[in-house]
Parts: structure tokens; sequence; C-alpha cells
């Protein structure tokens, strides 16, 4: 699979949404 700079930042865009989700996640079984 070819690796472009639009999926490289599809990719880091994804992973950067995933983590915010699992700190709010985290933040609301907390409170």
């Amino acid at each position: 699979m070819r690796c472009t700079p639009e999926m490289f930042n599809f990719t880091r865009h994804l992973r950067l949404f995933s983590v915010k989700m699992i700190g709010i996640l985290q933040l609301k079984i907390s409170i």
C-alpha cells in the first residue's frame, strides 16, 4: 500500500481525534 501525504494526514487526524475522545470519556467516567 502506497503511503500518500493525504493518507498520513488522515491517520494523524484520526489518532488525535481518538485520543481526544478517550480523554473526554475518561473525564465523564471520573466525574
